[in-house]
């Protein structure tokens, strides 16, 4: 199992950390707990520069979130659907309605909360994203920025559960799960029949 965690080394550099953040918030791939679990690893792994990752984190997530913004304006409200499911595009809808704030604010909740579907929600229903984008930095950076804190308190203990079997069987669980769930993303936005 470590050798197949081996190929996604990667993802504890700089680039790797800005790339996935990107990633986690663009609307087809599905990544729980990847992100997160990547910033608190990092932090526990190297404290002396815990601050360094929610800043990484918060930049790709920014980058991300801007392509998911693009992507909703680009469709326009009638293409929604191929993106959000009607009940979830129905709560988007409402808090839309109400600005700013109350879309970026659900950005504190970790996974595997739907959050891209706000985003792209936003977009195609024209809330501004120059303002959505400061406040969506806020709360992101205010997330990453406890996660980091918390694992440079706590990080000898987590650098070792993390190295444990245990821990490489949920990794690898979850690897599993993200690729089902980015296929079944990819397939909804690109080849499922239109409602």
């Amino acid at each position: 199992m470590r050798a197949l965690l081996g190929g996604f080394a990667w993802l504890l550099t700089p680039p790797g950390l800005v790339a996935l953040a990107a990633l986690d918030a663009s609307a087809v791939f599905f990544l729980p707990f990847a992100l997160d679990g990547i910033v608190i690893f990092l932090s526990a792994r190297e404290p002396d520069r815990f601050w360094l990752w929610p800043l990484l984190a918060t930049a790709g997530s920014v980058i991300g979130a801007s392509f998911s913004w693009w992507v909703g304006g680009r469709i326009g409200e009638h293409g929604l659907e191929r993106f959000v499911s009607k009940p979830r595009l129905d709560r988007a809808r409402r808090r839309v309605e109400r600005g700013v704030w109350p879309v970026a604010a659900l950005a504190i909740v970790p996974p595997p909360f739907p959050y891209t579907g706000y985003l792209v929600a936003g977009g195609a229903l024209g809330l501004d994203l120059k303002r959505f984008l400061a406040a969506f930095t806020a709360v992101r950076l205010a997330r990453f920025g406890l996660e980091a804190t918390f694992a440079r308190r706590f990080g000898e203990t987590l650098v070792r559960w993390l190295r444990s079997d245990v821990a490489t069987g949920i990794i690898v669980a979850l690897i599993v799960v993200a690729i089902a769930g980015t296929a079944y993303g990819l397939w909804r936005a690109f080849f499922a029949p239109e409602t």
